[in-house]
């Protein structure tokens, strides 16, 4: 018994003196390299300003990097163990931001945000994958940041389509190729697709609404595992969100077009 308690002392002393050293290294840095790991596995270096604990980020800070496209953003917040945990915000050059609880420097759930300052969803996020995915409960927003759909989400898409259904507004190709006043309006567009351009996380498709391929979409959209997948030359009908004009390259120059996030497809 005794040689017990002597050893119960001894591990007491070496936890007591441990604690004391590992909270004795707290400081703050200014423009310390750091590298984190996304939740995609991509790593991002960058500079962080804020506490540290052992030089590892631990309490408030900034952490400054860019994408691999030039594009700069930050996460401002709190940190554990160098990582995003807690209360923070993601904001990028372009003007957009999430904002909310992250976890493993992912958003698990708060409010996105696009690039003129308006909300666009609140709710819970995927952790998983894609840390920009809305799923679970959440709100959409329209351009006026009125509640315009509230409920189940799963893999980026509203759960209850048909209420999404109920929701699209009448419009054609002029007014979305001329006014971007219409972000966020729910829109539905049948047309041919002719290219297809695949991603780790999604598809874009681009979609011709006449024979001259002179009306084209850019249309967006998140597939799960168990859908059938399109084809070139499908006709098909998109239903989804309108965010704005988007400029892609083609063998006799840019092609300006409205650009689409889907949330259903049926192939005609």
């Amino acid at each position: 018994m005794k040689k017990i308690k002597n050893k119960v002392l001894i591990l007491t002393l070496a936890l007591a003196l441990a604690v004391i050293l590992l909270t004795g290294c707290t400081k703050d840095v200014e423009n310390q390299e750091l590298s984190v790991t996304l939740e995609t596995d991509e790593i991002r270096v960058g500079l962080y300003t804020g506490e540290v604990e052992n030089d590892i980020p631990n309490g408030n800070g900034k952490f400054s990097t860019e994408n691999p496209e030039g594009e700069e953003w930050y996460y401002e917040g709190e940190f554990v163990n160098g990582e995003f945990e807690g209360t923070g915000e993601m904001v990028f050059e372009s003007g957009l931001k999430y904002s909310g609880q992250f976890h493993e420097n992912s958003i698990i759930e708060g409010s996105y945000y696009n690039d003129d300052g308006k909300l666009v969803y609140k709710g819970e996020f995927a952790d998983r994958n894609n840390y920009f995915l809305y799923e679970g409960e959440g709100i959409l927003y329209d351009s006026e940041e009125v509640e315009m759909y509230k409920g189940e989400f799963y893999n980026d898409k509203p759960s209850d389509l048909e209420k999404i259904e109920e929701l699209v507004k009448e419009t054609n190709y002029e007014d979305l190729a001329s006014d971007e006043s219409r972000l966020e309006d729910i829109v539905k567009v049948t047309g041919t697709v002719f290219s297809i351009w695949e991603y780790d996380d999604y598809v874009v498709y681009l979609v011709a609404t006449d024979n001259l391929y002179e009306e084209v979409y850019c249309i967006e959209y998140t597939q799960n595992d168990d859908e059938k997948r399109i084809v070139e030359n499908d006709v098909a009908t998109f239903c989804g969100e309108y965010e704005g004009l988007y400029t892609y390259e083609t063998g006799t120059g840019d092609n300006t077009v409205p650009y689409l996030v889907a949330w259903s497809i049926s192939i005609n």
